[in-house]
Parts: C-alpha cells; sequence; structure tokens
C-alpha cells in the first residue's frame, strides 16, 4: 500500500498564488507580444508606401527631364 503525503493548506495556497501570478504574466507578455507585432505590421506597411512613392516620384523626374530636353 503507498504511503499517503500530506501537504499542508499554507504551501498547496501558496503554489496555487505562484501559478496565478505566472498565468497572468504570460496574459501580460503575451497582450505586449500583440501589441508589439502590429507595431512591425504598420511598420511595414509604412516602409511599402514609402517606398512607392519613392518610386512614383523618380518617375515623375524622369519624364519631367525627358520633356525639358
Amino acid at each position: 500500500m503507498k504511503a499517503i503525503t500530506q501537504t499542508p493548506l499554507d504551501t498547496i495556497r501558496q503554489q496555487e498564488e505562484a501559478i496565478k501570478a505566472k498565468d497572468a504574466q504570460l496574459q501580460s507578455l503575451g497582450f505586449s507580444l500583440a501589441e508589439e507585432k502590429i507595431k512591425s505590421a504598420q511598420k511595414d506597411m509604412m516602409i511599402q508606401s514609402i517606398g512607392q512613392q519613392m518610386t512614383q516620384l523618380k518617375i515623375d523626374v524622369a519624364e519631367l527631364k525627358g520633356v525639358g530636353a
């Protein structure tokens, strides 16, 4: 027959509180990660838009040079 190990109630409560604290911390980190991913996607979209604008400006400049020649 196995011996039954008894854990004091205080110890169990401390373990539960530690688990709850870790869960809250992980949830907070998850939200922070999601925010950073959104910021990164927005930054990438801005970079792409600026690249398109630069390309259009280069085309416009080339056309102006062709007209003036």
